[in-house]
């Protein structure tokens, strides 16, 4: 009898275990269908925000210009891979100091420049701290290296004489190796800094973050992280990162052992190391971790190297493409530094070239070495900016930088280049803003509580290089052609990075 039954009971337990299946399959989908209705409800008015597609492949300047013409006033999005949602400048002021628990600026970076290969977006405070108040701090006394590395550049890359008077370079690539000796001179010094392998190294590994990401914004989100391993951008990136490592090993373990009230610079040991110490003993009781000090150096070199390299490189194209404007700087240097032994800079005399300033702010104006959007961020909750709608978490948000935001000019107006306005505002208006001093009309460095904290340093090796070529070199396009365009991938603004410049000396 029980033979008769079991069969009845096997189909009624198994009919009981697929009703009580589909049950919790239709509750969950039933609450997967609520959630996304609820949450479709809620943003509403964010999912009809307008969207920008008129751009040509990667390029975004014609539409940035286009929606910020367009809604002046009221936020749009550029549907990208990673939809971005381009805030008015009205609204800057709201945005610029949010604490990271509204909008971080470090997820952005980890997402946008895909920080889990690149290590752009690691939180570090402690790297913060070094630049923040040891880089700016020391700077003045950093100025006599800086003029001895941009010397020791330009004798192994331009050399003159009655047989070869002019000497043509690619400006980006020679701009690369003198940004990264005198940065690198700066943060771990001699001999280290001008070693072949490091400055290689160095210079690689900032190019190769930049292909790796162009590679990797070409895939879905979903699909980045099977295809990362076998993109060839992103394994010479990791080794790149390896090599620097082994290569930073003996300055750190020199560094870990000083006493820890040295604090003096010392230009054949790693500052930075010796800073970034520092604050680690400051924050954490237990041992130092080798890994995170050397990550915060490669963190330092993407940073200082590649804005810094994209910054001179076009201000040199400007100065190449503008002969009118190189006499009067000249006067301008000679005029300030006339007097002192054998020319020698300093902080104040550089700050008193106002034409100076003015030309590299202008020429940061039309081309912006960050891109064509600042102030990026991702929302770490929903925000709701006075602008607009409710806009979800997880959200990717920027600002158009000033050059390409058609609601504060016309076209013509911003692409007009004018070298010496700043200079004249300054002498006519009073006006307060130089090149290192961010605002809303001026986002070179950014703005607000995250402007770029390295600023000081960059914007004087800059300077430096610039008042060192154009004292000893007369500077022109190779052939005397027009000035070469901009390139554009993504959110980013390149110079030609095939552009030369003819370099002929000024002594006679």
């Amino acid at each position: 009898m029980f033979e008769d039954v079991r069969p009845w009971l096997l189909e009624q337990v198994h009919e009981t275990y697929l009703f009580s299946f589909c049950t919790i399959l239709n509750i969950f989908f039933a609450y997967r269908v609520f959630k996304f209705a609820r949450h479709r409800w809620a943003y509403r008015e964010f999912y009809r925000l307008p969207c920008i597609r008129s751009f040509h492949n990667t390029d975004l300047r014609s539409a940035m210009e286009e929606g910020t013409a367009k809604y002046t006033d009221r936020p749009f999005v550029l549907p990208l891979l990673d939809p971005t949602v381009i805030l008015p400048s009205n609204v800057i002021d709201e945005v610029k100091s949010l604490p990271e628990t509204r909008v971080s600026i470090d997820a952005n970076n980890k997402r946008r420049f895909f920080g889990q290969y690149t290590l752009m977006g690691t939180k570090s405070p402690e790297l913060l701290s070094a630049i923040k108040q040891d880089l700016h701090r020391n700077v003045g006394s950093l100025l006599t290296e800086m003029m001895e590395e941009t010397q020791v550049t330009t004798d192994s890359l331009i050399s003159l004489d009655h047989e070869s008077p002019v000497k043509s370079l690619v400006v980006y690539e020679s701009m690369l190796r003198y940004i990264t000796l005198v940065t690198g001179r700066a943060i771990v010094g001699l001999p280290l800094s001008r070693n072949e392998e490091w400055v290689s190294s160095a210079i690689n590994y900032a190019v190769e973050s930049m292909k790796a990401g162009h590679q990797l914004r070409t895939y879905p989100v979903a699909l980045r992280p099977w295809v990362a391993p076998f993109l060839s951008a992103v394994r010479r990136l990791k080794d790149y990162q390896s090599r620097i490592m082994e290569m930073l090993h003996d300055s750190v373990l020199q560094q870990r052992l000083r006493p820890e009230n040295t604090s003096k610079l010392d230009e054949t040991q790693g500052r930075l190391a010796s800073w970034l110490i520092q604050h680690y003993r400051s924050t954490f009781s237990k041992e130092i971790s080798e890994w995170n000090v050397c990550k915060d150096h490669i963190l330092a070199l993407f940073a200082g190297i590649h804005i810094a390299t994209n910054a001179v490189t076009q201000v040199l194209l400007d100065l190449a493409a503008r002969p009118e404007y190189q006499e009067p700087l000249l006067e301008e240097i000679k005029s300030v530094s006339s007097g002192t032994e054998d020319n020698t800079l300093t902080l104040a005399m550089i700050a008193k070239m106002s034409k100076l300033d003015s030309f590299i702010q202008e020429s940061l104006r039309v081309s912006p070495p960050g891109g064509v959007v600042t102030l990026m961020r991702e929302t770490t909750a929903p925000f709701r900016p006075s602008c607009g709608p409710l806009i979800p978490k997880g959200t990717l948000i920027a600002f158009s930088n000033n050059r390409f935001d058609m609601a504060k000019g016309t076209k013509a107006a911003v692409d007009n280049f004018d070298g010496f306005r700043f200079d004249r505002e300054r002498n006519n208006k009073g006006s307060k803003h130089h090149l290192l001093t961010p605002s809303p009309d001026s986002l070179t460095w950014g703005y607000g509580m995250h402007a770029c904290p390295g600023r000081s340093f960059a914007a004087t090796e800059i300077k430096v290089i610039v008042i060192h070529l154009l004292t000893n070199f007369r500077l022109r396009l190779k052939g005397g052609k027009e000035r070469p365009r901009n390139e554009s991938f993504d959110f980013q603004i390149m110079p030609d990075m095939s552009a030369e410049i003819e370099f002929s000396s000024r002594k006679e």
